[in-house]
């Protein structure tokens, strides 16, 4: 689908950037892995950013394919690569150097410190990676993702009450939300408090009757005692 360049560059971009949802299959990933090769820039850039996703699942062929386009000779596909590659790229190398230096022009927005704080917290450094969730918040009070991955943060970091109340004041500005009652679910079960765990479960699921995470909470919590 995404061989050659018989169709525009536009449509091999635009293909490859549906198939992100796909690529946790082989077929997909086969495709994508020669879109990398691709004539143009743009495409391979989308490719990258299709890929992303399979990071995590440390497949060797998408992992090798990736850490070559860190020598891509467009600007935009390293930056793509070093972002796909996070938590392992050199912030040495002229890929991770483009890299901050891209977190550096957004770090006026909001959507830049909250990709700040994500390239942080692969890298496992929590502490500073809250800095940039809480300035991102201050200056987007109205993101429900901000504030769901700054309490996250903050319970990680055992400053539970905090995360609680930031997930409660999200819960009265995002009511039809089901993110926000979850992960005080989230947070309470891991503290011990199971009731209230069980009900901040089961608002989720009130507000979004179909919040798959809500229901993996419920079953995974263990039984009412008799």
């Amino acid at each position: 689908m995404l061989k050659g360049s018989a169709q525009p560059a536009y449509w091999r971009a635009a293909a490859a950037n549906l198939l992100y949802r796909w690529a946790g299959d082989p077929e997909v990933q086969t495709a994508l892995l020669a879109g990398l090769k691709d004539v143009h820039p743009l495409v391979r850039e989308k490719v990258v950013r299709a890929l992303e996703p399979m990071v995590g699942a440390e497949s060797s062929r998408i992992l090798a394919g990736l850490r070559g386009m860190l020598e891509d000779p467009v600007r935009c596909v390293r930056v793509a690569a070093a972002w796909a590659l996070q938590a392992t790229v050199d912030t040495q190398s002229r890929a991770g150097q483009e890299l901050q230096q891209a977190f550096s022009m957004e770090a006026d927005q909001p959507r830049g410190q909250f990709r700040k704080a994500a390239f942080l917290l692969s890298r496992h450094q929590p502490d500073e990676a809250l800095a940039h969730l809480q300035k991102a918040v201050l200056w987007d009070p109205f993101s429900p993702p901000l504030r769901y991955q700054t309490a996250l943060v903050l319970a990680q970091r055992g400053r539970t009450a905090e995360a609680l109340d930031l997930l409660i004041q999200a819960e009265k500005l995002f009511p039809d939300n089901p993110q926000m009652p979850y992960g005080r679910a989230t947070i309470l079960a891991e503290a011990g408090r199971l009731e209230e765990a069980r009900t901040a479960a089961a608002r989720a699921l009130e507000i979004h009757p179909d919040f798959q995470p809500a229901k993996d909470l419920l079953r995974k919590l263990p039984p009412r005692s008799p």
